[in-house]
């Protein structure tokens, strides 16, 4: 990954490094989340809602008894120093 840093001219070594971590939310939480993203947010306001309604019957039954939904997220950082 990040190739074109790390073929630059003007940068010294790359340092990369992954992070993984899970959130845990209720599904009203991943609801949030997915009207967030801009792809849903832009959509016309009745198929934002059909996708939001989506999103909230497929948390809920995931969600089961716990009532939390376990996202697992990765990060990655990348560090270019210049010479």
């Amino acid at each position: 990954a990040f190739a074109g840093i790390r073929d630059a001219a003007g940068f010294a070594a790359v340092e990369d490094a992954e992070f993984a971590h899970v959130v845990h939310l209720p599904p009203a939480g991943l609801v949030a989340m997915a009207a967030s993203h801009s792809f849903v947010a832009l959509l016309p306001a009745a198929e934002r809602a059909a996708v939001l309604a989506k999103v909230e019957r497929l948390a809920e039954e995931v969600a089961g008894t716990a009532g939390l939904l376990a996202l697992p997220l990765r990060v990655v950082a990348v560090r270019a120093r210049r010479r």
